[in-house]
């Protein structure tokens, strides 16, 4: 069975998944670098072994979970929206 594109054509469903993909990568760079300032914060300069072993508080999870669905919907906001104009103007007709 054909897999259903969520768009109108495949090539913009893979453009939207490299698009995830690169989002997903980017997020965890920011994630790293924010728990590098963290460590640096605290300690006042950080090791290799400091940031590898480092382990977020659940304060700090929670801070992350935010931001990462903050960022993917920041990413995702102009589909979104232009498929919500589209589906209330199907609507309206």
């Amino acid at each position: 069975m054909p897999k259903k594109n969520f768009l109108k054509d495949s090539n913009q469903d893979t453009l939207m998944r490299i698009i995830l993909a690169l989002a997903k990568e980017t997020y965890v760079i920011k994630d790293r670098l924010s728990m590098l300032e963290k460590i640096i914060d605290k300690k006042g300069f950080v090791t290799k072994s400091d940031f590898s072993e480092y382990i977020l508080s659940d304060s700090e999870k929670d801070e992350v979970k935010v931001g990462s669905d903050r960022f993917i919907n920041n990413i995702l906001k102009p589909i979104v929206s232009d498929y919500t104009s589209f589906i209330n103007k199907k609507n309206d007709e």
